[in-house]
């Protein structure tokens, strides 16, 4: 309706991807809206993005924000454990209801996103190390904010990337 021009990108599975396929045929989004389902790496669309993603109800602390800081992406995600630390540093923090959703998809594609200090993950590792040498837990996550190590090159993840439409080019071949 507003002539936005985006793309998003669904990586991995939900119980309800079915209704959502059915949803975005209904309102004629196809070409905007794509599921790739699960995929060994995750990474190619991660780069391609120009943001991510996460609309969970509930999470541990999610791998995909470590992922995506790491990445240098801005995050759009719901309140969920460890959001905390991305407000205002590395995205947005939304409450659970669709209007805040479309509200700061709507911002970020018409003003971006600008993170303002790169994630850092030696001072990420080492701060960890340091609550764990003292024994203390962040009482804001449900456990220690995830440590970067290798990752597999089986990881599949819930989470949806959108790009601005300058980034076709980039996923047509997808």
């Amino acid at each position: 309706k507003e002539g936005l021009k985006f793309k998003i990108i669904f990586v991995g599975d939900g119980k309800n991807n079915e209704e959502y396929k059915k949803m975005i045929k209904n309102y004629k989004l196809e070409k905007h809206i794509i599921f790739l389902g699960k995929k060994e790496n995750p990474y190619p669309y991660f780069k391609v993005a120009d943001c991510i993603l996460l609309s969970s109800d509930y999470e541990g602390y999610p791998v995909v924000f470590t992922e995506a800081m790491v990445l240098n992406k801005p995050i759009i995600t719901t309140n969920v454990s460890g959001s905390d630390n991305i407000k205002g540093k590395y995205g947005f923090v939304i409450e659970k209801n669709t209007e805040q959703l479309y509200e700061k998809m709507k911002e970020f594609i018409l003003n971006g996103y600008e993170i303002k200090k790169q994630f850092n993950p030696e001072e990420y590792n080492k701060e960890i190390k340091e609550k764990l040498a003292k024994g203390k837990v962040n009482n804001n996550f449900s456990f220690l904010r995830t440590p970067i190590f290798p990752v597999s090159k089986k990881i599949t993840l819930p989470y949806g990337s959108f790009t601005k439409k300058k980034k076709k080019k980039a996923l047509s071949g997808i």
